[in-house]
């Protein structure tokens, strides 16, 4: 489910967990909650979003949860009709799975489980520049 009003939308949607818990088996959690505000003026363009999601994970005698959550920033510039200078800035704590190439192919875990049984959520960080 989306709401958009011009260049803000925000959405409750299935969340995304390619990469699951380390050391357990992951299980749905609550939606994931995003937000976005994406806009230009003239030559430059911008973007920014932030989402929250439940990292969960249950073997059947023992289970666990944390709230995972992400942000990122872009920006493009255009310097001429045919070059632009653009980059983004992706943050991750819990949530891999929404940060592009976050592990070793498409995504990385969300969390791991520790001895005494707690989901502890992964952070991730990423800068691009084209």
């Amino acid at each position: 489910m989306t709401y958009m009003n011009g260049p803000l939308s925000f959405s409750l949607e299935n969340p995304i967990d390619y990469g699951g818990v380390v050391g357990a088996p992951a299980k749905a959690g609550t939606p994931a909650l995003t937000a976005k505000f994406e806009d230009s003026q003239g030559g430059f363009s911008y973007a920014a979003a932030v989402m929250a999601k439940q990292t969960s994970y249950d073997t059947g005698t023992a289970d666990d949860s944390s709230i995972g959550y992400a942000a990122f920033l872009a920006g493009k510039i255009a310097i001429t009709d045919i070059i632009y200078i653009q980059g983004a800035i992706n943050f991750a704590d819990g949530a891999s799975a929404y940060v592009y190439r976050s592990g070793s192919n498409f995504a990385g875990a969300d969390a791991y489980v520790d001895a005494n049984g707690d989901a502890n959520r992964l952070m991730y960080i990423a800068q691009y520049n084209f």
